[in-house]
């Protein structure tokens, strides 16, 4: 059974030919076509208006200013988050736009960004203030970019790369809304809206048709697609293999969906042995599930990565892992740091514990009489005693040393 694929040409007095792929509701193509219209007409009145303000092509400029240092004391969480990533903030002035962008070409600049350039949106000047960025914030980016009263600006978060092809689809749209409606390819959202996919292509253009433009392979492309192939499943559980995990273990992490999170971890964090890492990412949330029933789902990569950085300093003991999952798995909104000062989970120094050990020799009566037991006894006496404050290993040399003393003397 197929389906309908219905594509629309749609074009009005004064605008180009719109090419509308996609529709596969019958029913919707009125709607489709009035919508497709009503944009057709609010683009000419936006032709209208630049040439009321003498608005030129000449006038917009690929001229990108970064506005960062801007948001250093922002209270936005959409910039803060993105500052967070690594992100920069990127403006460009828009010469005679101010009040055209909300409800107008604002969507346009956004698609053509987010089809063309791949950043997720375009921030402008018309719908600020908005996401918590403030006035003042607005005011000093127009201070900065040295706006008049009829210009507007747009903004991205992205990487160097990314922000020059952003801003310049954005300003190539804008030259574009000088002549009135750019002749594009567009697809249906399946509510009668749509957005852009692509220019349309001249006479030259050839067919079989195709709905993606020609992605050029030479023989770099080709060696740089080689080199970053993943590997198969069976190869990657034997490397898994040979970095210790057991046969049950590594075809388990392969399967699931921390594989990419475990690589990371064990590249980061070169103290903690890779068997460690994945069985707190695989098998102790699944114990925690089992034994205290609280569930584990809402643990991400954060969390896990929050713990093992302390691990991983030597802060705190294997065995304060559980206890942190279990604390974070009921409240992931606090941190690995602030829980292990709650719980008093940082490892205590060699001299407290070698002090903590000396006095349970001391309250040990008949110590000579009790042959091998004696370390037993001290042992379960001190991890009681000590918890996950202390790496057991350690405990077992410190008890084991002051054994061999005590005999000796």
């Amino acid at each position: 059974i197929g389906t309908t694929r219905q594509d629309l040409n749609v074009s009005i007095s004064g605008g180009n030919r719109i090419e509308i792929k996609g529709v596969q509701d019958l029913k919707l193509i009125a709607k489709v076509v009035r919508i497709e219209v009503e944009r057709q007409l609010m683009l000419l009145n936006v032709k209208k208006e630049l040439t009321g303000r003498g608005v030129k092509k000449k006038g917009l400029r690929s001229e990108f200013v970064d506005i960062t240092d801007i948001f250093k004391n922002t209270k936005s969480k959409l910039v803060l988050g993105a500052l967070k990533e690594g992100l920069r903030v990127n403006a460009v002035k828009l010469r005679g736009f101010q009040g055209l962008l909300k409800n107008k070409l604002g969507p346009e600049l956004a698609q053509y960004a987010r089809a063309i350039a791949n950043v997720k949106g375009v921030i402008h000047s018309d719908e600020l203030p908005a996401y918590g960025i403030s006035e003042g914030e607005k005011e000093a980016i127009r201070k900065k970019l040295n706006l008049s009263k009829d210009d507007a600006f747009v903004f991205v978060f992205s990487d160097d790369r990314t922000t020059k092809k952003a801003l310049k689809c954005v300003i190539e749209r804008c030259k574009a809304a000088i002549d009135g409606v750019p002749k594009e390819t567009r697809k249906s959202r399946g509510d009668g809206t749509t957005e852009f996919m692509r220019p349309l292509p001249g006479s030259a253009r050839m067919y079989p048709e195709t709905d993606e433009a020609l992605i050029p392979i030479n023989r770099n492309l080709l060696k740089k697609i080689r080199e970053n192939l993943p590997k198969m499943p069976e190869e990657m559980q034997r490397s898994l293999e040979d970095m210790g995990l057991s046969r049950e273990l590594a075809n388990q992490m392969v399967r699931s969906k921390w594989i990419n999170s475990f690589n990371s971890l064990t590249r980061e964090f070169r103290n903690i042995k890779p068997v460690f890492i994945a069985t707190t990412l695989l098998s102790t949330p699944k114990e925690i599930r089992r034994k205290y029933g609280i569930e584990t789902n809402v643990l991400e990569i954060k969390h896990f990565r929050d713990i093992l950085s302390y691990l991983n300093k030597g802060d705190i003991s294997k065995e304060a892992v559980p206890e942190l999952l279990i604390e974070l798995a009921k409240n992931p909104n606090d941190s690995a740091g602030d829980i292990i000062d709650k719980k008093n989970l940082r490892l205590i120094s060699t001299k407290d514990l070698e002090e903590i050990i000396d006095n349970i020799m001391e309250d040990i009566q008949d110590m000579d009489k009790m042959g091998n037991k004696v370390f037993g006894i001290m042992m379960g006496k001190a991890m009681a005693k000590l918890g996950a404050r202390s790496n057991p290993d350690i405990v077992k040399r410190i008890i084991q040393k002051k054994l061999k003393t005590d005999n000796e003397l």
